[in-house]
């Protein structure tokens, strides 16, 4: 099946760094746009950052995380020549996308107003934590932050315990997914109407929207917190949660009346609460942790399910990659980087009948792109070897 090319013609110059932006910007390169990474010459910070400090033969695992399907050019921004070399790739692109700190990139002479300057149609694309307004814009955004400030942490682990950040940057990840959808709704826009237009999103909304349950439940009249009934959540009926089996292991109750679980355990104990799962939740979940002891997880797991039970065992990755379902859906590539050798990825997460995204570019080198770029801005060599003389751009060592 042919590589699946929905954005193919769509060109993106991408000012991104950190998560946020270049996954974003990577699944529109995954969708087939032409994603033109603009890399400050002093090096991305996803270069020599990695998490668990993962790295392949130097070469930084979150780097490679979010950044296939772009190409790369090394651009000083600051520099007369450099920020004429942007503004051209600006004048040629159908979108410009960058998470910059508010302001950063009006100071550049590379905002919105300046852009459109260049290109009238331009779609422009701003990702920041708090918005341009005033109090927001000099206000650091980060996912740890902005858990805390939200709420997320607070209403995530239990009550006894101190509040709980979620264990992966989910606003990071989610905002991405909101980018992605962005640019994708603007060009759409654009398609119909001939017009561009500024889009922004914030980090502050994106967590909000992440807890668009719990959130609208609190705002019309019953506060959530962290629960003190042993749940996983303080606005749902018991049993819903973490329970310990026989074997020290745990297992997940989820949203299942309490009729079926009367029904698939066979303890009598169960009766007097089958209607009575809202108002009696401390009760129910003292009583499940007593009965869920008695068996290991594998067997509460087969048992309940059997029953129509909504239960899983708690897995670590290794077990979750282990599993029948894992390799039938099969979400992760092995792809070969020049530097870092064979690296395990996930793949594109949505699935389309009429072709697989393909992958073009995985983990470009610095600047590897900066001579091919510049020559279809219309750069000679001889201007090409300028810039590089004065550092203005940087390309590739060979």
């Amino acid at each position: 099946m042919a590589g699946l090319k929905i954005l193919d013609g769509i060109k993106v110059v991408s000012f991104t760094q950190f998560l946020l932006g270049p996954l974003g910007t990577q699944h529109l390169g995954d969708l087939g746009a032409d994603v033109i990474t603009v890399e400050p010459t002093r090096k991305a910070y996803e270069r020599g950052w990695a998490g668990c400090h993962n790295f392949k033969n130097g070469v930084s695992m979150f780097y490679l995380t979010t950044h296939r399907n772009n190409r790369n050019i090394a651009i000083d921004l600051k520099s007369p020549e450099g920020k004429e070399a942007a503004l051209r790739l600006i004048r040629d692109a159908d979108v410009v996308v960058q998470n910059g700190r508010a302001g950063a990139m009006d100071r550049l002479g590379l905002g919105y107003e300046d852009a459109k300057k260049v290109n009238p149609d331009i779609i422009y694309f701003s990702a920041s934590g708090f918005g341009n307004g005033e109090i927001g814009r000099s206000m650091p955004g980060q996912d740890l932050l902005l858990q805390a400030m939200t709420g997320m942490a607070d209403i995530t682990g239990f009550a006894q315990d101190p509040p709980m950040p979620v264990g992966a940057a989910v606003i990071d990840v989610y905002g991405g997914l909101m980018m992605a959808l962005g640019v994708v709704s603007a060009v759409l826009h654009r398609y119909r109407t001939g017009e561009g237009q500024h889009v922004q999103i914030n980090m502050l909304q994106a967590a909000l929207s992440m807890m668009i349950e719990p959130l609208t439940v609190h705002m019309n009249g019953t506060p959530v917190s962290r629960n003190g009934d042993g749940l996983a959540s303080g606005y749902i009926q018991a049993p819903y949660g973490v329970y310990k089996t026989l074997d020290d292991r745990y297992i997940v109750l989820s949203s299942t009346p309490m009729s079926i679980y009367y029904k698939a355990i066979g303890d009598e104990r169960l009766a007097p609460y089958v209607d009575k799962a809202w108002t009696n939740k401390r009760e129910i979940h003292d009583l499940f942790v007593e009965i869920i002891a008695t068996k290991t997880a594998d067997e509460w797991v087969e048992l309940l399910s059997k029953g129509g039970v909504w239960t899983r065992k708690i897995q670590n990755y290794d077990e979750c990659f282990a599993e029948s379902v894992f390799k039938e859906i099969d979400p992760t590539m092995t792809l070969h980087h020049p530097v870092a050798g064979d690296v395990e990825v996930l793949k594109f997460p949505i699935n389309f009948s009429a072709g697989t995204p393909d992958v073009r570019y995985f983990g470009p080198e610095f600047g590897e792109h900066t001579e091919e770029i510049l020559k279809e801005a219309g750069y000679s060599q001889e201007e090409i070897d300028a810039m590089c003389e004065k550092k203005a751009v940087v390309r590739e060592e060979k």
